[in-house]
């Protein structure tokens, strides 16, 4: 209709507006004209540290586009958000998902170091299974997604997509190993970590900087193995689980899918269409990797709730 970017702006606020408004009505639930200083204190010393932590993070994701804006040109920009957007995808849509579910039961079970282990080694592994796999089918396939969705004129974009994936592989690990930390009430350390972290990764950006976008990339990869180092430090304090034997729990899943996406890696590289190398390295990859892991119970878990899920839909179609 003419508004130009600020259409984006616009899609932002009615998107928030709506999801308000579904959530009051679907939870029965309005806010109240009170006040409780009461409830404030009690819950301020454990929520302001996760609000700061928070703050952090932020800043930092927007700092890294704001210093290659300010050394690199408007397009470069471009490229590297383009293909930060399409690599976080999967990671966070799977994840939030996953948070949903897993802080509420680690919470109930918050008393029971026993169980809350034996459930976040659960969680570890079959979160793992698709998101290992979907963030190094996404750099297999990268080439021609890109071409197919974005045309030839992000194809600048694609070594940072391919790049950006391995940085987010084990994103899953850190974002659990802070949930323990959170339903331990251990928001001091939450904090910590937070700015350790954030202050190693401002350093790795800034001593990348200079030598291109690429090595701001690499330099993300290196961060994000180093802060799985730190996050597991802390959970192996507190529950004699450190960054040793959670690796054992995924490093196995990282190798299978590597080996299943060498097809859709070389298939992506051939003369096929777009659309064909896209489809086809899908279903090759996907075929492979699930034929590895089949006598997994995790991944058999897995394919058992798709099952269920697909059988009730089909089922309710049928019903309409």
């Amino acid at each position: 209709m003419g508004l130009g970017i600020w259409a984006l702006v616009y899609q932002s606020l009615t998107i928030s507006f709506i999801n308000l408004l579904f959530v009051w009505i679907y939870s029965k639930w309005l806010p109240l004209l009170v006040f409780s200083w009461k409830s404030f204190k009690e819950l301020g010393s454990y929520g302001s540290k996760l609000l700061l932590a928070s703050l952090l993070s932020s800043l930092y994701e927007n700092f890294t586009p704001l210093a290659i804006g300010k050394f690199y040109t408007p397009k470069e920009l471009g490229y590297y958000n383009r293909g930060s957007e399409l690599a976080n995808y999967p990671s966070y849509t799977i994840l939030s998902i996953l948070q949903s579910v897993i802080f509420p039961l680690f919470s109930k079970i918050q008393d029971n170091d026993t169980r809350l282990i034996q459930l976040y080694r659960k969680y570890i592994k079959i979160s793992s299974i698709p998101l290992v796999f979907f963030a190094i089918l996404l750099a297999s396939i990268s080439k021609p997604l890109v071409i197919l969705l974005l045309t030839d004129k992000w194809f600048d974009s694609i070594i940072y997509l391919q790049l950006l994936c391995f940085s987010v592989v084990f994103n899953h690990i850190n974002t659990i190993n802070l949930n323990l930390l959170q339903v331990k009430g251990r928001s001091d350390l939450f904090l910590k970590l937070e700015i350790i972290k954030k202050s190693i990764s401002l350093i790795f950006l800034f001593v990348s900087l200079p030598f291109g976008i690429t090595w701001i990339c690499i330099s993300r990869i290196l961060y994000n193995h180093i802060a799985i180092i730190i996050n597991t430090y802390y959970t192996g304090k507190l529950y004699n689980m450190g960054y040793i034997s959670q690796v054992k729990d995924f490093i196995g899943y990282f190798g299978v899918a590597l080996v299943s996406c060498i097809p859709a890696f070389i298939m992506s590289e051939s003369h096929l269409p777009a659309l064909i190398q896209v489809l086809g390295g899908f279903v090759l990859s996907s075929s492979i990797y699930i034929l590895i892991l089949r006598k997994d119970s995790y991944m058999r878990e897995i394919l058992v709730s798709v099952k269920e899920v697909l059988v009730n839909k089909i089922i309710l179609s049928s019903h309409k």
